[in-house]
């Protein structure tokens, strides 16, 4: 297994790309990290990959992405947010959410990328 884990160095400034990685490594599963979207992308042309973990992306960017690559998962990545059902309806994370959820295959936040990297790793 094998996940191309992106991330937009220029949005909030933070980087939580090497955790991902690091949480990969610990559970089994490879993993390439990049910061450019060019290369990324090129990257999905040319290799392997079973998901793609996206933090702070543009949400064309993930569209273009899909356009190369349709049937690997994608997965959205934000600190914002929390699990579905803490979020009250019709709030700026519930709005948030609903838009995240059009562009990926699943989207989580920080008190669920342990337990997807697992259930990933199962399959």
């Amino acid at each position: 297994m094998k996940a191309l884990i992106f991330e937009n160095p220029d949005d909030h400034g933070c980087s939580l790309a090497d955790c991902f990685s690091k949480l990969f490594r610990e559970n089994g599963i490879e993993s390439e990290i990049f910061r450019s979207g060019s290369e990324a992308y090129l990257s999905l042309i040319t290799g392997e990959f079973d998901l793609v973990l996206i933090h702070h992306a543009y949400f064309d960017i993930v569209d273009f992405f899909r356009l190369r690559n349709p049937n690997i998962k994608y997965i959205g990545y934000s600190t914002e947010l929390v699990r579905d059902d803490s979020i009250k309806k019709g709030t700026l994370a519930d709005a948030f959410r609903k838009e995240m959820s059009k562009h990926y295959d699943r989207v989580i936040s920080d008190n669920e990328i342990e337990e997807f990297i697992k259930s990933f790793k199962k399959g």
